[in-house]
């Protein structure tokens, strides 16, 4: 937690409190909200589905994540979720603060991103 800490340090406070481990039904739950978020976003939606494809893969295996991933996944694509996030992410540009959180995780957990195309 430490590391995915001190890479998100302007996000920390917002990001603390989705902490927490979810339990299955959350966690379905959150991951099937992914693809329609990722269509309501317009302009957006490239960008989006590349962060939706990010957090499949974080989602991926789930069941064997130790507990310390599993809070940090679930925070994260709870804030990609989050419309009003630091940027709103309907803006030009509302996806960059998403695209670091994201990237964060990858890096705490120790996992690749997909290669862009």
């Amino acid at each position: 937690m430490d590391v995915f800490q001190k890479l998100i340090p302007g996000f920390w406070e917002c990001l603390r409190a989705e902490l927490v481990v979810p339990d299955q039904a959350e966690i379905d739950r959150l991951r099937a909200s992914v693809p329609t978020y990722v269509e309501s976003l317009g302009s957006n939606r490239e960008s989006a589905m590349r962060l939706g494809e990010d957090l499949g893969l974080l989602h991926s295996g789930w069941e064997s994540r130790a507990e310390e991933a599993q809070r940090i996944v679930r925070a994260v694509t709870v804030y990609f979720l989050d419309t009003e996030d630091n940027v709103p992410d309907y803006y030009l540009s509302g996806l960059k603060d998403d695209d670091h959180v994201i990237a964060a995780a990858f890096t705490a957990l120790g996992l690749a991103r997909a290669e862009s195309a």
